[in-house]
């Protein structure tokens, strides 16, 4: 008890390896603790080793919460979170390939968890590689289309789609209205023709994201709306839909009343 109550104050002083090494010595001697004192007070290893990543992991020691979450993991602890913080330790490290690896063994453990679903599209979305859970979400729907965690995270999958074609529209636009302020301005006719080219061509471009949001946002509701239906309890399928509603509907018309 000594031992585990030098532990925490170091954890408190940031003193890891201190820490580290007094919460060792308490593991080390719970099979000596015959009448199971320590257990009776939730000293446990798998309670220490909780303790250890989790505080390592917000001070930003990513080798020590890496170490004793993986510890956890091959006890088969019954907890998603320390997929997610394993994972970020080596997204922090730059790692993605082997995050979405632990993710990987996470979801197969916990295959309906929103979150670590989220988490793991979330890594696809900035690869550039959405389609890849697209299509692992549409499988997987293949032989339960009544899964009202899958819809939702394709959902959210059109949405992130839709949010992704809306910046890069409106940035578009923004080029277009630029270029165009710079031709009208322009005395020299031939560089005027060029800048009205330049600026219709950024035009058609935004045109064609905004319809390409347009389409992924009508996914998202509906996948949004089923999500409603079969889950009405539940808070995340409303809170998305009205945030949804909000993003690609009323912003659109704040955004083109504020320009006119």
């Amino acid at each position: 008890f000594d031992a585990y109550n030098a532990a925490f104050t170091a954890l408190q002083d940031k003193d890891y390896d201190k820490a580290v090494k007094f919460f060792e010595y308490v593991i080390s001697n719970i099979k000596l603790d015959k009448d199971g004192q320590l257990k009776k007070n939730n000293l446990t290893d798998k309670n220490i080793y909780n303790a250890i990543y989790r505080s390592a992991f917000v001070d930003g020691k990513n080798e020590i919460a890496r170490s004793y979450s993986q510890k956890l993991i091959d006890m088969d602890y019954n907890d998603p979170l320390i997929y997610y913080f394993n994972a970020e330790t080596y997204i922090n490290s730059g790692d993605t390939t082997k995050a979405l690896e632990v993710i990987g063994v996470g979801r197969n453990k916990f295959s309906s968890d929103k979150d670590l679903i989220n988490y793991e599209l979330n890594i696809y979305l900035k690869q550039n590689r959405s389609d890849v859970l697209l299509n692992k979400v549409n499988e997987a729907l293949s032989s339960d289309p009544d899964n009202s965690t899958l819809i939702y995270v394709r959902g959210n999958i059109y949405d992130k789609f839709a949010a992704d074609r809306y910046r890069a529209a409106e940035n578009a636009q923004d080029e277009a209205d630029k270029l165009e302020r710079k031709a009208k301005n322009e005395k020299v006719p031939a560089n005027k023709t060029k800048l009205t080219a330049q600026a219709k061509k950024q035009s058609i471009l935004a045109d064609s994201l905004m319809k390409e949001m347009r389409a992924k946002a009508t996914l998202a509701e509906a996948d949004y709306k089923r999500k409603i239906e079969l889950d009405p309890d539940n808070v995340d399928g409303h809170y998305a839909m009205g945030a949804l509603l909000n993003n690609y509907e009323n912003t659109v018309i704040v955004n083109k009343m504020n320009k006119t």
